[in-house]
């Protein structure tokens, strides 16, 4: 009998503390989610935006649990909070929202791959270079080392590197293309943006890459900041279509991220394609996609189609590559008969 009511004790004390451990969780869920929307108030405030589909999924299934437990009232809040989040997730799900226009006849395919500054194998990511059919690779991370072993790669129209020793902002543009020309030009802290202008089917593009500072600290998060600032001012001084390939450091669901994109005209190409995320804190294997989120981007101007979108393979980085076939709006004109 004493051997059975400390049995029956000890299930209620688990049952207690599991609902305990489950109320805390969930109202931090909700508290995280009520942050986002105070994300210009501090730098670690902003930091609570990045994670918003991980709420949209921990707070639904917290909601499924309170309603088969019949406990309506945290049933409601969680459910009302989950439903907040995939508000803003739920848009890059739906096909109706990817960009479509007349484009030109063949798409055009270009890659986004963030390297590792301190990788020690740098083949996997040069064997991805070698083989992967794009026409175009904007490459971030690039520093002295890696720019050599870049610039020894064959078979490329152009590369062009510029290395960064020590602050991880070198960049780099890999092109089967012909170049008209690829310059850099710095934020007013020192950040450089790629840009790179070719013709694909007679129409002219310009490509830009940019890797801002990650937001680790105040000081930081104001260089990436003004960063982004700083390249929506370049993407404003180009005519013509626009590619925007870059880990910005930043998800689509920053206030800053929407800036660039209101202040630009630029479209998230992940619309109706997916989340896709790709960073997350290793080196050594490719975590699941729950765990990853979107850091890596390509924007585009509006009127370029997506026909394709996807994740490359790991490359020793902490970052996935991007992969995309984009169609391009043809202004092309007619050749003039000899």
């Amino acid at each position: 009998m004493a051997s059975s009511r400390r049995s029956r004790r000890g299930v209620r004390i688990a049952r207690k503390t599991g609902w305990g451990v489950l109320h805390v969780l969930a109202l931090a869920l909700v508290a995280l989610t009520v942050a986002t929307f105070f994300a210009r108030s501090s730098w670690m405030v902003e930091l609570t935006t990045h994670f918003r589909a991980h709420y949209a999924m921990l707070l639904a299934i917290a909601a499924v649990v309170y309603g088969f437990a019949r406990r309506w009232v945290m049933t409601a809040v969680a459910g009302v909070f989950a439903i907040v989040n995939f508000w803003v997730v739920v848009p890059y799900y739906v096909p109706g929202n990817a960009p479509r226009s007349n484009m030109t006849a063949k798409p055009l395919r270009v890659a986004l791959a963030a390297l590792h500054a301190d990788a020690d194998d740098h083949e996997p990511a040069l064997r991805y270079f070698r083989t992967l059919k794009a026409d175009l690779f904007v490459v971030t991370e690039v520093t002295p080392e890696w720019s050599e072993e870049l610039k020894a790669l064959e078979g490329f129209k152009a590369v062009q590197t510029f290395p960064r020793s020590t602050d991880g902002q070198g960049l780099a543009v890999l092109s089967h293309l012909p170049l008209a020309d690829v310059t850099t030009e710095e934020s007013p802290s020192g950040i450089p943006v790629l840009i790179a202008h070719l013709t694909f089917e007679r129409t002219p593009i310009t490509v830009i890459g940019a890797h801002p500072t990650p937001p680790w600290s105040e000081h930081s998060a104001a260089q990436r900041n003004e960063a982004l600032e700083h390249l929506a001012h370049v993407v404003n001084q180009q005519s013509g279509p626009v590619i925007v390939l870059g880990d910005l450091n930043t998800t689509s669901w920053s206030p800053y991220f929407a800036d660039l994109l209101r202040e630009t005209g630029l479209v998230d190409s992940r619309l109706g394609r997916g989340i896709q995320p790709t960073w997350y804190p290793s080196t050594t294997f490719v975590a699941p996609e729950f765990v990853r989120i979107p850091l890596d981007h390509c924007l585009i101007s509006e009127g370029i189609g997506v026909s394709d979108r996807r994740l490359g393979p790991f490359l020793g980085s902490d970052h996935l590559p991007i992969e995309l076939r984009l169609m391009i709006p043809s202004k092309a004109a007619p050749v003039a008969e000899e």
